[in-house]
């Protein structure tokens, strides 16, 4: 799901609705995604957040291959 870079204001609708719907989201930077989730009053307490980056392991990707065949991410 595309979100913005330099302008909040630049978000989709549909953007809207499916980070209120879905549970598991896959961030390069969590902090950074809270805070866009927080300017749009979208509860993220009980949902799951991942980071995945250039760095991150091979086991966590095969985690992740594994969450997204299994979830909604």
């Amino acid at each position: 799901i595309p979100t913005p870079i330099g302008n909040l204001e630049d978000i989709t609708i549909r953007a809207l609705n499916l980070f209120k719907k879905l549970n598991i989201f896959l961030c390069e930077d969590t902090r950074t995604f809270k805070n866009l989730l927080a300017k749009y009053e979208i509860d993220f307490s009980n949902k799951k957040f991942y980071s995945i980056t250039s760095y991150t392991s091979a086991k966590k990707l095969e985690f992740y291959t594994q969450l997204i065949e299994q979830e909604d991410v």
